[in-house]
């Protein structure tokens, strides 16, 4: 069998250095020839392979043809007329030399890692190749297998049932690498999806072999087989270069392969086999792990074997065909890799502001699906090329414009194995495309939305063109449903999906056609959260007429629900979340505008309880934020109230934290309240300033003066006491932003000498969760629960200390004391609760609390029984179950509701109790009547939310709608609110036509 490799003689390498000499410069064409370094850019070869090729040295055939098409030479017809290794010149016998093989794996290693930088080129650019960032692996027992739908944020995690072990990049290395195997399994496969980062791993895992192991790493790329097998492509192939590398003068004779052979049986070496999928086996590439592992066969001795495949391939089969292998699949960047990867990427571009800039646009709130889709280093590279060409320094237009760019690099990076030059193939590429859509939208019609199994596949696409998406890579086998065992694929990622659902959609009215008075002939599929970036890709894209998307925006605008107006508020938060893609809409100001009309209440805080208020500030930071910055900064301007102002700067940070105006304004207002004594304002300054991301340090120098004593201040203020709990709430935000700041512990060590002003103070101080408490502070609380005599106030010390240090002996036993021995019935819940939240698993604590159960059944009465209820997971205590079920029957239901939710959560109300159901269905039947609706200020609404299962909504909405109106507005206007978010929780999760038909039942 001929050889792989490439000698060019003398006439030939004439021919290229005249061609080389002609050749225009690359990017200089007034300029003529080529330099070395012009034939290595050109060619995606490394300097040293020219060299090689230039000295006339055996090179591999790939490379060569790599370098003569760069040089526009016919590859085959020059080779078929220069490769001396075709002549039949005999030479000379040679001597017999020793081969050192350590030595030659390693000069091979060391040309081939040159040359693999230029493979995991991935942009024009190609700065990536100097960049690395650790990639973490999950030790993967076997396949998944799950059923139903699952959302896309966990398409492609891993259960916990399937993950064996999770590593980071540095224990990977010396934990498996770096360890002789001791189970059966002696061999690691790496799997992940295409761009994870397999290549480059595998080249690490090279070179901590050579450097830590002493042992020889022979490098294989799985794509250069071409039909050989792996033991003849080493022997005839790879040996011929490595050799000539060390051994130049001698030509590869049987003694040198019997002698290789001797070394793989002898141990100490290992095989890295890269690409699995990428082997050309027939029309198959599920047949390339049966190929590998029918040469894996005793030749290769004592060797360990490391080979990369797509997940796709190696999940291909319900039994993996390859045995003795322990599997790795490689984990997405975390975001301070990304931000690493960035850094690296712009200092080799020579512009490191520009990446800080991208950094900047990454955390923008609009771009939480962009954050997520370039988890994986690939589209982290296309996403730094797109952003680097862009001399204003934006990402793309719109979401749709940047996924464009992904989609053309996508062919551009990797060719698929069918060997389609995708350029010269339009018509193929939007055929597929097309199919691609149709699987897209049947998926997010059906049941299975991100999860599509091979049935729907093949009825959307046809065998042909998925094997063409499953080739590209476009397709990932991620599972198998569970009853069937049934591939089940899903988008590399799901965000492209919704992309080509995108592109297979010309007409608005798919996504709402409204038929006002008999909405069962409609479609309203804009009310369904699937399609909702759907809807958003849709109207970012070029091809869409602006007419066309007028119509659509206007329709949402305008859309009349005839239910009080719950889901034409949700057409219209969408409709504005539109114009972060069609900012071009003629209404859009005046929707804007609307949205923060209705985002500012009376209320300083942002995070409200009106659900249409809270919905609105979420909306705003979703849509187009330029505009909407440049709005609130007008507010800014304005000699409006304060409370507005605050909540316009604070707004402005949620979207943009590096606002200099915004922090500039907070930061005066913060001495201003400071001075008035104003804590609640004082302190929803501070919590606007944690979320800055500029002028740290002048923000820190605010927060010191602040919680500094001032004597001037002190005789100004009405009360010392409030003087006193500024400071504290103003350390406890100084350390938010600047952790271990000294003055936090100052402050807190000079406030809490005040004894008559610890209990206020306490509330703050625990408060800071991660705060690291010298032992001076532990004293201090100690000594003050000694010396205090006020229970209460005991009981809030005890529990701020049991926070801090849970072992804490001296709290912990007054906790105890006060829990079996307490005289009032709320202090001894309180002390539960305290000892609960801190030591959950220690035992002594549990008799306690069933000490307490068993001696006090009357703690289940009284209108701070609820409080007792929280303490408890019911998968822990039983006997708290029981106890609620006996009980059930003798109590008020609106009145058990509240405090058996707390114990047994939503997800168990089927499995608990069946009388604990029929009682939730007897609360919900009894909102028809005044009493019930009066009695919703006794339940929270997140308690509702918890509750309540979703097929009793329909009825919530019907019995609470018979009572929903003026009257009620007039009389009780906080049980109005009540039943308003009740509904508004509803309708955020019914479909509309569920609500409608509940509405006019």
């Amino acid at each position: 069998m001929a050889s792989r490799s490439v000698r060019i003689d003398g006439a030939g390498l004439d021919k290229v250095r005249q061609r080389m000499a002609e050749l225009e410069k690359p990017r200089n064409p007034d300029k003529r020839g080529w330099s070395q370094e012009n034939l290595v850019n050109q060619a995606y070869v490394s300097i040293s392979t020219v060299q090689r090729f230039l000295d006339g040295k055996p090179c591999d055939r790939g490379t060569v043809i790599s370098i003569l098409k760069a040089l526009e030479f016919e590859p085959i017809n020059f080779i078929a007329e220069h490769d001396s290794n075709l002549q039949n010149s005999k030479r000379e016998p040679q001597p017999n030399i020793a081969i050192d093989w350590q030595r030659v794996c390693q000069s091979m290693l060391k040309e081939q890692q040159e040359e693999q930088r230029f493979r995991r080129r991935a942009t024009e650019m190609g700065f990536e190749i100097n960049v690395f960032v650790p990639l973490g692996l999950i030790e993967r027992k076997q396949q998944q297998r799950r059923s139903g739908n699952v959302s896309m944020e966990l398409l492609h995690q891993l259960e916990p049932e399937v993950v064996t072990r999770i590593y980071e990049h540095d224990e990977f290395m010396t934990d498996v690498i770096g360890q002789n195997p001791t189970g059966k399994n002696k061999h690691i496969a790496i799997v992940g999806e295409p761009g994870a980062g397999k290549t480059t791993l595998l080249d690490k895992i090279a070179t901590h072999i050579q450097e830590n192991n002493q042992d020889s790493p022979i490098c294989i790329a799985l794509a250069s087989l071409q039909g050989k097998t792996l033991k003849d492509y080493i022997l005839q192939e790879w040996l011929a270069e490595a050799l000539a590398l060390v051994y130049p003068d001698i030509d590869v004779e049987k003694s040198h392969k019997t002698s290789l052979q001797k070394r793989l049986r002898h141990g100490g070496v290992w095989l890295l086999l890269d690409g699995v999928d990428e082997m050309a086996v027939g029309a198959n590439s599920c047949l390339s792990l049966e190929e590998i592992r029918n040469q894996l066969t005793d030749w290769l001795g004592n060797v360990r074997v490391v080979l990369t495949c797509r997940t796709n391939v190696w999940d291909a089969r319900l039994k993996n065909p390859l045995t003795g292998f322990d599997t790795y699949k490689t984990q997405e960047f975390k975001q301070e890799q990304v931000d690493d990867f960035i850094q690296q990427w712009f200092a080799e571009a020579k512009n490191i502001q520009q990446g800080q800039e991208l950094q900047k646009k990454l955390q923008e709130p609009q771009k939480e699906r962009i954050r997520k889709l370039v988890k994986n280093p690939l589209r982290l590279s296309l996403l730094c090329q797109i952003f680097s060409k862009n001399k204003q320094v934006e990402l793309p237009e719109t979401k749709a414009e940047l996924y464009q760019h992904f989609v053309r690099y996508f062919y551009e990076w990797k060719p698929s194995q069918t060997v389609i030059d995708w350029a010269t193939q339009p018509i193929l590429q939007e055929e597929l495309h097309q199919a691609l859509g149709r699987l897209s939208i049947a998926g997010l019609d059906s049941d299975a939305r991100f999860r599509l199994p091979l049935t729907l596949i093949e009825k959307e696409m046809g065998d042909r063109l998925f094997k063409l998406a499953w080739d590209l890579g476009w397709l990932n086998l991620v599972d198998r449903e569970a009853a069937t065992d049934e591939p089940v694929y899903a988008f590399f990622h799901p965000t492209f999906q919704e992309y080509f659902a995108a592109l297979a959609i010309d007409d608005w009215h798919f996504f709402l056609n409204h038929v006002p008075h008999n909405p069962d002939e409609g479609i309203y599929r804009i009310f369904e959260p699937q399609w909702k970036e759907v809807i958003l890709l849709w109207l970012g894209q070029d091809r869409i007429q602006p007419n066309l998307k007028e119509e659509l925006l206007k329709n949402l605008l305008n859309f009349d629900d005839n239910c009080e107006r719950f889901y034409s508020f949700q057409a219209y938060f969408i409709g504005v979340a539109g114009l972060s893609e069609f900012r071009d809409f003629s209404l859009g100001d005046e929707m804007i505008d609307t949205v923060i009309e209705w985002s500012f209440s009376e209320s300083i805080c942002l995070e409200s309880f009106d659900p249409l208020e809270a919905t609105a500030r979420a909306t705003l930071q979703e849509t187009d934020t330029i505009r909407v910055v440049y709005r609130l900064t007008q507010l800014l301007k304005n000699d409006g109230d304060d409370v507005t102002r605050l909540l316009a700067a604070r707004m402005i940070l949620r979207i943009n934290p590096y606002h200099i105006k915004a922090v500039n304004f907070l930061i005066n207002k913060a001495y201003h309240y400071r001075y008035f004594g104003d804590v609640m304002l004082f302190e929803e300054v501070c919590t606007a300033l944690t979320e800055s991301g500029i002028l740290i340090s002048k923000i820190v120098r605010t927060l010191i003066e602040c919680i500094t004593p001032n004597q001037l201040i002190l005789n100004y203020s009405d009360s010392p006491f409030t003087y006193d709990y500024l400071r504290i709430s103003g350390a406890k935000y100084l350390e938010k932003i600047d952790p271990g700041n000294p003055h936090v512990l100052i402050t807190l060590l000079d406030v809490l000498r005040h004894k008559s002003w610890v209990e206020e103070v306490i509330s703050q101080f625990s408060e800071l969760e991660n705060f690291s408490i010298p032992s001076n502070i532990i004293s201090t609380l100690v000594c003050l629960l000694q010396a205090y005599q006020n229970e209460e106030v005991k009981l809030k010390i005890a529990q701020t200390l049991v926070k801090l240090d849970p072992s804490n002996r001296e709290a912990v036993e007054f906790l105890k004391h006060s829990i079996l021995n307490g005289t009032d019935e709320g202090y001894r819940l309180y002390a539960a609760r305290s000892l609960w939240e801190t030591r959950p698993q220690d035992l002594e604590m549990r008799e306690v609390f069933k000490c307490l159960l068993r001696q006090n059944p009357h703690l289940f009465q009284g209108s701070k029984r609820h409080r007792f209820f929280r303490l408890y997971d019911w998968k822990f205590e039983k006997m708290n179950l029981n106890v609620i079920n006996k009980r059930i029957n003798s109590i008020k239901v609106n009145k058990i509701v509240a405090p058996l939710i707390f114990t047994i959560g939503n997800e168990n109300l089927s499995s608990t109790s069946n009388n604990i159901r029929n009682s939730l269905q007897v609360w919900v039947e009894n909102l028809k009547s005044k009493p019930a609706i009066y009695e919703l200020y006794d339940m929270d609404i997140w308690i509702f939310k918890m509750a309540i299962p979703s097929d009793l909504f329909p009825r919530v909405v019907a019995n609470i709608k018979e009572l929903f109106n003026d009257e009620l507005l007039a009389e009780e206007p906080e049980r109005y609110e009540n039943c308003y978010a009740i509904l508004w929780h509803c309708a955020q999760n019914m479909s509309y036509l569920e609500f409608y038909r509940a509405w006019h039942s």
